[in-house]
């Protein structure tokens, strides 16, 4: 990793860094590839290969290594933010948020992907990428819900944290899973 000596490799870079913003990584270790998601976001995101699908803005971006991290290639977009990447058994899940919960799913190692499943209907969820939790045949993982939704200003105190449980080898995509 070497920063200095500058021994990494860029995944993404901002064509237009006063209109492109890349925040929100998420990595993952895949059988023998890497995976990469983030966000763009800004302005110009729309004019990014994959930025509009059906007039919606396409915020996640995908990204694959399989030469140990030298280099990535671009896979896709998805619409929402804030995910995280992770496996269970052959499959592997982007889950985050834009308003609600979504989640999409590929079977085979990050090639091709779900349509996005919306996992929740209120509009209220908020989370960056963090861990994703295995524990007694369950995966665990935390997101935020705005409980006072009437406030227009980024208002933390109204967040309060939700804990999402599923049993490992089902279906996530499913809202009932």
């Amino acid at each position: 990793m070497n920063m200095e000596g500058k021994d990494y490799t860029v995944v993404f870079r901002s064509p237009d860094t006063k209109n492109v913003f890349a925040y929100s990584p998420s990595v993952l270790s895949f059988q023998g590839r890497i995976l990469v998601s983030m966000d763009a976001g800004g302005p110009g995101v729309k004019d990014l290969e994959g930025g509009m699908k059906d007039g919606e803005v396409q915020n996640g971006r995908i990204y694959i290594s399989d030469d140990g991290g030298k280099s990535f290639r671009f896979i896709k977009t998805f619409p929402f933010e804030h995910a995280r990447l992770f496996a269970d058994g052959d499959r592997v899940y982007i889950i985050g948020q834009l308003k609600d919960m979504k989640i999409i799913a590929s079977d085979d190692g990050g090639e091709t992907w779900s349509e996005p499943s919306v996992l929740t209907e209120d509009g209220a969820y908020h989370g960056a990428p963090t861990n994703v939790i295995r524990h007694n045949g369950y995966i665990y993982m935390a997101f935020e819900n705005d409980m006072h939704r009437d406030v227009t200003t980024w208002n933390v105190s109204a967040l309060s944290p939700v804990v999402l449980k599923a049993k490992e080898g089902s279906d996530l995509t499913k809202r009932e899973n």
